[in-house]
């Protein structure tokens, strides 16, 4: 992933925004967007995603329509849907490649707001001609961000504690879950490759990840940590499992901060069985410094 900011800026300059501007964004910007699809970084786990851009011009009144905007959302110009094959890692890797999306739209001063349950997936899924062996949990409305935010943007932003963000010792450790880990163990990259995860967005802004560094060594193991309304089985609208995606965020931030860095790794999905983990966690990845 190269971006010409950095990134670590970009990720704290990311907000969800939920107010566009309703003027078209122009050709350029639109072509742009596109060279940025293509761009993507390959998917850490090789899963079968596809990333499909729903561009909205000047004549495309049927297509807003009939696309719509959905709960607390306004006028945007367009959406990025995410499409993948299901599988252990479909998810991981979708929510990876679309962040890195995110980041370079960011770069470009636009906005975006990731949308899990609330748009209409049928309309979705048959605009972009959705395969019978594909999924379809999340597409990011994107557009100029409105400059004054509507008062429902800020209720829906305090609602979820938008800004809020758990503390390094509630979220990373040493060696096994027993001993917080501290930014002063860390080479200053790894600091803010941590910081980077820490300010990732996730649904309900429920922060899942976890993650544990070996000692002595460039290995870091990412976990999900469970919560009870996001949890796979007992969901009870059998929606996506979107703390997956999260993860996927989570790890997107992680590589382009560490590579900004100019340090190159590897993901590896091999359980280290670690010892005292949380009640309701899981291992997901790890990442190995080459």
């Amino acid at each position: 992933m190269e971006f010409k900011e950095n990134v670590s800026e970009l990720i704290e300059k990311r907000v969800s925004v939920r107010t566009f501007q309703k003027s078209m964004l122009s050709d350029d910007i639109q072509n742009q967007l596109q060279e940025i699809v293509h761009a993507v970084p390959e998917a850490p786990f090789q899963s079968a995603t596809r990333l499909e851009l729903i561009p909205f011009r000047e004549g495309d009144e049927h297509l807003i329509k009939k696309l719509g905007t959905y709960g607390m959302i306004r006028s945007p110009r367009g959406f990025l849907a995410g499409a993948v094959k299901p599988g252990r890692m479909a998810l991981v890797d979708l929510g990876y490649q679309m962040e890195s999306w995110v980041l370079r739209l960011t770069e470009m001063d636009l906005g975006s707001c990731w949308l899990g349950g609330t748009f209409q997936k049928g309309r979705f899924a048959e605009q972009i001609g959705l395969a019978t062996d594909e999924m379809l949990p999340v597409v990011i409305a994107f557009g100029k961000p409105e400059s004054k935010p509507r008062l429902a943007d800020q209720v829906a932003r305090w609602a979820v504690g938008a800004r809020k963000r758990l503390p390094w010792d509630a979220l990373f450790f040493a060696d096994d879950f027993e001993g917080p880990l501290q930014p002063s163990d860390l080479e200053k990259s790894y600091t803010s490759a941590l910081e980077g995860v820490r300010l990732a967005p996730s649904a309900s802004n429920k922060q899942p990840w976890r993650v544990v560094k070996e000692s002595g060594k460039q290995i870091y193991h990412f976990y999900l940590k469970r919560s009870g309304a996001y949890h796979e089985k007992n969901h009870p609208l059998r929606m996506a499992d979107f703390q997956k995606v999260d993860m996927g965020i989570a790890m997107c931030h992680f590589e382009a901060v560490v590579q900004l860095h100019g340090i190159q790794g590897q993901w590896r999905s091999e359980d280290p069985e670690m010892p005292h983990m949380p009640e309701k966690s899981e291992y997901v990845a790890s990442w190995y410094q080459i």
